[in-house]
């Protein structure tokens, strides 16, 4: 699929914003990027429809208690926040890439897709996970 660049999301700031949600846990631990060359509007549109469930998906990453409910498995490496409340049942698929020694994982939120209608993955939503698998990204944290 191509070079996708990103840009770091600075829920380091939560920390700050949040100090009770966000008290003992180290928001350093896990780099956020936001791909910004495939609709990275839609994606801020969509953390900003659901943004307390958006809180939730990233604490619950940050601590490592992976919950199917909000942070599902679709493929080898990537996953979908699953932002479902009783209006829209929106994701934002992510791509997990493990850090090497001295880096840190880094989750790139990738695409986002509003209101999904189909309980299973339907052809055009296998398309999206499987040109995430390929996709290879530049991390441009300094924007």
């Amino acid at each position: 699929m191509g070079n996708k660049e990103t840009l770091r999301h600075f829920v380091d700031n939560f920390k700050i914003k949040y100090p009770r949600q966000f008290e003992d846990i180290d928001v350093k631990s896990i780099d956020f990027h936001l791909n910004t060359t495939s609709e990275p509007e839609l994606i801020l549109e969509i953390i900003s429809e659901n943004y307390s469930k958006f809180l939730l998906i990233i604490r619950t990453i940050l601590i490592g208690a992976y919950n199917q409910e909000l942070y599902k498995k679709e493929a080898d490496s990537v996953y979908a926040m699953r932002l479902k409340n009783k209006n829209s049942n929106s994701r934002i698929y992510c791509r997990e890439i493990k850090g090497g020694e001295n880096e840190r994982k880094k989750i790139v939120m990738s695409v986002g897709l509003k209101n999904k209608t189909t309980q299973k993955n339907n052809n055009a939503i296998n398309q999206i996970i499987e040109g995430i698998k390929t996709d290879t990204y530049i991390f441009n944290n300094e924007k």
